[in-house]
């Protein structure tokens, strides 16, 4: 096996190019939500609606994309006249309040360095983040890791996923929306389960263990280390 043999590079976001711990991010995401939706429920009920709409995300079966499942798990729980203006507040939240978490954050990242290596060697990049969250957010956190959203080829997000990790239907849905073999492909990312899982569409895996989650996955991965080492290996093999 030879790393970075493969065309088609998938790269998951928090915790691999964004070096964040995902409890402390969310933490931030939730109060800053929760106050801005006070009106409709008090925190603990809100966050509660909110994990519920999200388990739905992750166990969709692909009938309808994410956003869809998530809407219509929300207004179960949330019942309001004008579900559009609701939307919209989300729509506002994310373009004006979340931006704002990056103030919060200690980001000293070192995955441009890592982009910008496999743009030169003309790799298809594909962010596969888990798509739980609007396309607007995900760009914002990728900017949040100093890089440019459209150097990647493809961005999953909540609008037009139908699955989410750690379904493997998930990565042969950007296979198949990306008309590429999985077995020209690699997935690179810090969760041994979610990530790795990409194994079993004939995907190639790179652990990466800065920000390790799962660590008790029973997925062996192709490779794995830190995001310092990937970049070491992708200068020497990428570049001369």
């Amino acid at each position: 096996m030879i790393l970075f043999r493969e065309k088609n590079i998938l790269l998951d976001l928090d915790g691999t190019l964004l070096p964040v711990n995902m409890d402390n991010f969310l933490k931030l995401y939730f109060e800053a939500l929760t106050k801005e939706f006070s009106d409709l429920k008090n925190r603990e009920e809100f966050i509660k609606i909110l994990n519920q709409a999200t388990e739905k995300m992750i166990r969709n079966d692909g009938q309808k994309v994410n956003a869809e499942v998530f809407k219509e798990t929300f207004f179960e729980k949330v019942n309001v006249e004008n579900e559009s203006e609701i939307m919209s507040r989300f729509d506002r939240f994310y373009r004006q309040k979340y931006p704002k978490l990056k103030d919060k954050l200690t980001l000293k990242s070192q995955s441009p360095e890592l982009i910008e290596i496999l743009k030169k060697a003309n790799k298809n990049l594909i962010l596969a983040t888990n798509p739980l969250f609007p396309r607007e957010a995900i760009e914002e956190r990728i900017r949040w890791a100093g890089i440019d959203p459209d150097v990647f080829d493809y961005i999953t997000c909540y609008e037009e996923m139908h699955y989410a990790k750690p379904n493997p239907n998930f990565y042969d849905e950007i296979a198949e929306k990306m008309n590429f073999a999985p077995d020209n492909s690699i997935m690179i990312g810090n969760n041994a389960k979610e990530d790795m899982i990409a194994k079993k569409t004939g995907m190639k895996t790179y652990l990466v263990k800065d920000y390790l989650v799962s660590k008790d996955s029973k997925i062996t991965p192709d490779w794995q280390g830190s995001l310092a080492d990937l970049i070491k290996v992708s200068k020497r093999k990428l570049l001369n």
